[in-house]
């Protein structure tokens, strides 16, 4: 697929390096978004890039182990966390930042809010994600993975997505698979995200945040992503697709993304986009 922007590295004494892909805007406010397990920034984000074009700057990170980032140094969440607060702190330059936390992005996301290393972020969006990801059906795909992920460039999850998404054609395929992480860092990141559970954590998110929730989602429950915005008091709206909200609704999403909240024109926990 046609990639917007370009490919730049951030080397931080603090936090090492940082993989990004940056596509400037023009209306002076930044989204970082931040790609789920087995992703990266190209792949997760391919199709929602072009439908932001020319508004915000674009900062699109790949996590540790992820896309062009090195793949040698382990997994953590606190670690991924303060390279996307690095990116964020970077981004604050330019005006107000939005973060977009989708899947396993997101669990890094409430991480570093947890830490308290996000006082940059404006507004925060979770997307297809929850502050646990131990619940018995998604434990399960994730110890699955630990076996059907150990090849060089597994197609574990997404198998269910390319039957719905956009972008089903054998070269796209192809692409996603290409750009996989290695299988131990689908080992790694499964045993992460078997052990995430922030739940019961102090997180303080921005006044004007939102959950973005995927009603077809048999990755992480539909009822986990509800609780989780119940219990931080954040608003809810429902997209009806899988977890692979990005790539099945990537205008939709990126049209969410770009509007401001106003409580007089938009019920809370209830809207719905097909």
């Amino acid at each position: 697929p046609e990639l917007f922007g370009t490919r730049t590295l951030i080397n931080s004494p603090e936090v090492g390096p940082v993989h990004v892909r940056h596509v400037p805007g023009n209306e002076g406010w930044s989204l970082v978004l931040v790609h789920g397990w087995s992703g990266c920034a190209d792949v997760t984000w391919h199709a929602v890039a072009p439908e932001l074009a020319g508004g915000p700057n674009l900062w699109i990170i790949d996590l540790p182990g992820h896309g062009e980032a090195p793949r040698d140094g382990g997994f953590d969440l606190e670690t991924a966390a303060r390279k996307i607060g690095l990116l964020v702190d970077l981004a604050k330059r330019d005006g107000p930042v939005t973060l977009v936390g989708y899947s396993m992005g997101g669990a890094a996301s409430l991480m570093g809010f947890h830490l308290g290393i996000f006082d940059n972020v404006d507004r925060y969006f979770a997307v297809a994600t929850a502050d646990r990801f131990a619940t018995p059906s998604l434990s399960v795909k994730l110890w699955a993975a630990r076996i059907f992920g150990a090849g060089d460039r597994s197609p574990f999850i997404l198998r269910q997505a390319w039957k719905r998404a956009r972008v089903s054609k054998r070269e796209m395929v192809a692409w996603i698979l290409q750009n996989r992480p290695h299988g131990r860092v689908l080992a790694d990141t499964a045993a992460v995200m078997s052990r995430f559970d922030l739940s019961g954590a102090e997180i303080e998110l921005p006044a004007d945040s939102e959950w973005i929730i995927a009603d077809a989602d048999t990755v992480i429950p539909v009822d986990e992503q509800l609780s989780s915005a119940e219990r931080h008091d954040v608003p809810v709206v429902r997209i009806n697709a899988s977890h692979a909200v990005c790539l099945e609704h990537p205008i939709d999403l990126a049209r969410l993304l770009v509007t401001q909240r106003k409580e007089t024109d938009r019920e809370p926990h209830l809207q719905l986009v097909d």
